[in-house]
């Protein structure tokens, strides 16, 4: 069975194609009913209305002898082949016989199809209700993160993840509003593969995950930091500060001090060049400030070794957590998320069209279409289709 996707931004004449493509395809048979063995689909019910009365008109236009046809058309190669007047005694016998079986007319659109088969399969899909095929996702969206927003219980694992995910807008200057970030997020939820490969999964794994990740690395960063206490302790019993080194404010010190976290530290001044004394100092230093940093060199180099010493053996685990936690924050809320869509789809007996593809598929993967036909009720030669940047695995 032919499948012909259309796929292109709106407004570039996907249904003006798609109903050349579908006369083209009448033309190319004898029997007029051959029409009633096509499929086309599109997005909306204005989109479908239209591709009706196109291929309506057109069918018309050519039995009257005033169709324009142009190279690259559709219906180029079919005039080409059949002649005019073939073409027009064929183009009548279609357009009569769509006219009497309008019911055979099949121009639809995706939710509509899916709605069809469905239904068809309720059964075979342990379906309860007769569930609506939605192809809204935006206002489904909308709808689940209020119902998200509305369950929320003082106290609960979702309560306290979505407090922290606020307070740390706040921290970083975001707006404490965490609406839009949720449907940003929840876009990513109606892509079929996203969530497909998804085990359910209890809140406390992810929080007891989230909190050792978290008491690592702020085990490391208080290390660090008492290392950088240290270090000052250092400096101030020897009258010395960071400029007094060399490169002044650029000085191995000064960095050392200015960083928030241990790994920051990574310039060649501090993991080479100060192994090595004479390049601690500046040439022009008073003999007072040499003498105190030469005094000072054992104990500031045994900082630095288990700066090193640290730097070595969690650099790999601690920038990897940091990645994890960067996003942590977002996967569980779409986890929450997630939970929400599907109660707030079951509640209101609706099926997304993403959700209705991979269950069809599911009941009719290693079958042969006329298990589809049987169901259905029809069978289809040829399938056309208008999409927008979507397309459905078919």
């Amino acid at each position: 069975m032919p499948l012909t996707i259309l796929s292109a931004s709106a407004g570039s004449g996907k249904t003006y194609r798609l109903s050349r493509e579908f006369v083209a395809s009448c033309l190319q048979h004898e029997d007029p009913s051959y029409s009633g063995t096509l499929l086309a689909m599109t997005f909306t019910n204005k989109a479908t209305a239209e591709m009706k009365e196109r291929i309506l008109h057109l069918l018309k236009s050519i039995m009257d002898g005033e169709a324009k046809i142009y190279q690259g058309d559709p219906l180029f190669p079919v005039f080409e082949s059949l002649g005019p007047d073939l073409i027009k005694s064929r183009a009548e016998n279609v357009l009569k016989y769509l006219l009497k079986n309008y019911h055979n007319f099949n121009v639809s659109t995706l939710d509509s199809f899916f709605q069809s088969i469905i239904r068809q399969f309720q059964r075979e899909l342990s379906l309860d209700n007769p569930y609506k095929v939605e192809l809204n996702y935006d206002e489904v969206l909308k709808n689940s993160i209020a119902y998200l927003l509305n369950q929320l219980e003082s106290g609960s694992p979702e309560f306290m993840w979505m407090l922290e995910w606020i307070s740390d807008n706040l921290r970083d200057g975001k707006n404490w509003d965490v609406r839009q970030e949720l449907e940003q997020l929840g876009r990513e939820l109606l892509k079929e593969e996203v969530t497909e490969s998804w085990s359910p999964i209890e809140i406390e794994t992810l929080e007891d995950a989230y909190q050792h990740m978290r008491a690592f690395i702020e085990s490391i960063d208080k290390q660090f930091r008492d290392n950088q206490s240290e270090l000052r302790k250092v400096l101030q019993s020897n009258e010395l500060n960071g400029d007094d080194f060399l490169y002044a404010k650029g000085s191995f010190v000064n960095t050392w001090l200015s960083k928030k976290n241990i790994f920051e530290l990574n310039g060649k001044r501090f993991l080479e060049e100060a192994d090595d004394i004479n390049k601690w100092c500046k040439s022009t230093a008073p003999g007072n400030v040499i003498q105190a940093i030469e005094g000072c060199f054992e104990p500031i180099s045994l900082l630095r070794a288990k700066i090193l010493e640290l730097q070595n053996e969690h650099r790999a685990k601690y920038k990897s957590y940091k990645a994890v936690l960067r996003y942590f924050r977002n996967y569980v809320a779409l986890r929450f998320l997630h939970k929400a869509l599907q109660a707030y789809c079951r509640k209101n007996d609706i099926l997304l069209l993403s959700e209705a593809n991979r269950l069809v598929s599911r009941v009719i993967s290693g079958s042969d279409m006329s298990l589809l036909y049987e169901k259905s009720g029809q069978q289809y030669f040829r399938i056309l289709q208008s999409v927008s940047g979507i397309i459905s695995d078919h």
